[in-house]
């Protein structure tokens, strides 16, 4: 047996056609006989079985939808492979990479597909890049009536697949987007079956496993022809995963360039207790946390009316009242830049030119004074912009000189992305281009937030390594809307962090003084919880200030200044922390929150609310991680909090107790 590396935990072996890939304890055995991969073995610390196969039986690895699979009439060639180490950067952590380059002579099809390791983690991703002549051999559309006799190969590319030897309990996750028009964020479905999600959890008997993780739009946002992102098949003896969504429709296959598929991980668990521990290690090494991640960002769209109100005078005010919310970022918002706005974009389908992103006479033309005076407040300032979705980011790379302009001449490092719609390939790679230049060539200052409100976006688990995620518009102010409410935005964060990391959520927290009566007089109104309530929810994620501060009264100020006080105190030690939610899912009726816990010292905290209509005092919680140590209050934030400490029933389980209905509590242990 050769070794082709061995860095750290990380193994890459080949004996004859036999591929090794080896990490932190998971192992994945390839098979090349035929010029294509082939899974044989995956196992985990030698003792799980987790997929089992031969050379003879396995079936390649991947296929596109339409284009020949590997047989003894056309045979495929694999003419190179390559492996390296790359060090870390800003945007990845040190790790191994694998590449398979392989041919299909017939339709001169040229593959090339690569294997993704970290050390320390075990998990194994793998994308495949594509690059045709021909075009693939299937029909385009959804209307399409299946005849008889027609497999689900046939209508269907896969980039992974396993086969299990074992009959396995499976669900998937999805996540959904265009959160303007959805309160729904997160399903879980049960299979076998066409699936849909980002997230597949297969469970054998003994409660081990794996996951599959497809970094990928949501589903409701892809391109593929199929209409599911998982199909399972399982018998009495074993289950067949297929993990389909290349993100490639078979309509933009070409010879001009390689088109690269949606990265897939494979995510093995021991117990399916620890299933969300797994993933978020996987994403911890993944996407390093960034320095603006966690920041306090004041974005005053949230007011409702904030062009009407932008002038340099206003918004030096803005910025001074800003810093007494204990706030990082002042972001200017639409409205800033010399064209109309992004209705013009978004509406009116104009054709943006570089002009438009001139700074308005409405500021002088300069940011100048207004950097000048958030230097003064001890804050910064961060901006909006929407890059041209109405041409496939074509001109992306007009927008990264735009963009990194601004950052020499004013020192802008954080910009929120808008309007983001990627209907083609083509507008996707030439977004990711443009976030990836900026960020290179600002050598990583510059940051991104990338928004998860409407159009077609990178969603929950795509260019996390560019940016954090905006995650709502929720006003109190207009008639429209689906309006805020503390209850909805705490079942969105507590669903999400199942298998998110929450610190790269940005959490609203609008002004209780902006509430329109006349929006709410049919409804439940938010302020049944206090304000401290409110901010309290972002605590464990990125705050995000969804208002105008020079229009908050003092009474809401001292409140808020508070809690993103206390958010920076504990920041360093949440952005070293998994979190996850524990309690009841939110409701209005619960006892819910999250543990935030660091596996390296074993230190960590509760944050727990009680909802306004929860007809009880005390709960036992169940802990996502073990306690070793004695609860302490964290009381020096001057916030009403008469909570008593959590009683320890064993290291897994606390006796919580919240005497008044619509507060919340937060301990360190």
């Amino acid at each position: 047996m050769k070794k082709l590396l061995k860095r750290q935990d990380i193994e890459i072996l080949i004996e004859k056609n036999t591929l090794y890939l080896k990490c932190a304890g998971l192992e994945r055995v390839i098979n090349l006989d035929a010029s294509v991969p082939k899974t044989v073995s995956l196992t985990y610390k030698g003792k799980y079985q987790l997929a089992q196969d031969t050379p003879e039986t396995a079936e390649q690895d991947f296929t596109f939808i339409g284009l020949n699979k590997a047989s003894d009439e056309i045979p495929y060639n694999l003419f190179a492979m390559n492996i390296a180490w790359k060090d870390a950067t800003f945007l990845e952590a040190a790790h191994a990479e694998v590449s398979l380059r392989i041919a299909e002579p017939c339709g001169e099809t040229v593959y090339l597909r690569t294997y993704i390791l970290y050390p320390g983690v075990p998990a194994i991703g793998v994308h495949t890049a594509i690059r045709s002549p021909v075009i693939p051999n299937t029909y385009w559309a959804y209307r399409d009536i299946p005849r008889p006799g027609y497999k689900p190969e046939d209508r269907e590319g896969c980039v992974d697949k396993l086969r299990l030897p074992f009959a396995a309990n499976v669900k998937s996750i999805e996540y959904f987007g265009r959160t303007d028009i959805t309160d729904k964020l997160y399903e879980e479905h049960l299979g076998p079956g066409k699936l849909t999600g980002n997230l597949l959890i297969a469970e054998a008997k003994e409660g081990y496993g794996l996951v599959m993780l497809q970094e990928a739009p949501p589903s409701t946002e892809r391109r593929d022809l199929e209409k599911h992102d998982f199909r399972v098949e399982v018998n009495d003896s074993e289950t067949r995963l297929y993990s389909c969504c290349w993100g490639i429709p078979p309509n933009e296959v070409t010879n001009d360039r390689e088109l690269q598929s949606y990265r897939h991980v494979i995510i093995p668990f021991e117990d399916k207790a620890k299933v969300q521990h797994a993933v978020k290690a996987y994403l911890k090494a993944r996407f390093p946390m960034d320095k603006h991640c966690g920041g306090v960002v004041i974005n005053p769209w949230g007011c409702g009316c904030f062009p009407k109100l932008v002038s340099e005078a206003f918004l030096k005010k803005e910025i001074a009242a800003g810093a007494k919310l204990d706030a990082d970022y002042y972001q200017v918002d639409d409205s800033w830049e010399a064209g109309k706005a992004l209705q013009m974009l978004s509406r009116a389908n104009q054709h943006i030119r570089p002009s438009f992103w001139e700074v308005s006479k409405n500021l002088h033309g300069t940011f100048k004074p207004l950097c000048d005076a958030a230097a003064k407040a001890g804050m910064k300032l961060g901006l909006w912009i929407a890059p041209s979705c109405n041409c496939e980011y074509r001109d992306w790379q007009e927008t990264a000189d735009i963009i990194c302009n601004m950052h020499k001449q004013y020192g802008f490092d954080l910009i929120k992305i808008d309007a983001v719609r990627c209907p083609s390939h083509l507008a996707e790679e030439n977004l990711e281009a443009l976030l990836k230049t900026v960020r290179e060539r600002t050598n990583g200052d510059i940051y991104f937030n990338l928004d998860t409100t409407n159009g077609q976006r990178p969603g929950y688990f795509l260019f996390l390594e560019y940016g954090n995620i905006f995650l709502e518009n929720r006003y109190v102010c207009h008639l429209w809307g689906l309006g805020y409410h503390p209850e909805k935005t705490l079942r969105s964060l507590w669903q999400l962090s199942r298998y998110l990391r929450p610190q790269y959520l940005q959490i609203e927290v609008p002004y209780t003084g902006d509430i329109n009566d006349e929006f709410y007089k049919n409804k439940r109104r938010p302020d049944i919880y206090p304000t401290d309530y409110w901010a309290a929810i972002s605590l464990f994620a990125s705050p995000l200030l969804w208002l105008a501060p020079s229009r908050c009264d003092k009474a809401y100020v001292d409140v808020v200044s508070k809690v993103m006080k206390l958010h920076h105190r504990l920041w360093p030690d949440l952005a070293q922390s998994e979190i996850f939610p524990i309690g009841n899912c939110p409701d209005g009726r619960s006892i819910t929150g999250f543990q935030a816990h660091n596996d390296a010292t074993g230190h960590g905290y509760l944050l727990l609310f009680r909802e306004v209509d929860c007809p009880y005092s005390a709960m036992q919680v169940k802990l996502a991680c073990p306690v070793n140590g004695k609860f302490a209050e964290i009381s020096r934030t001057g916030l009403a909090q008469a909570a008593p400490l959590p009683e320890l029933l064993d290291e897994d389980t606390v006796e919580a107790r919240i005497p008044s209905a619509a507060t919340f509590a937060i301990w360190s242990y």
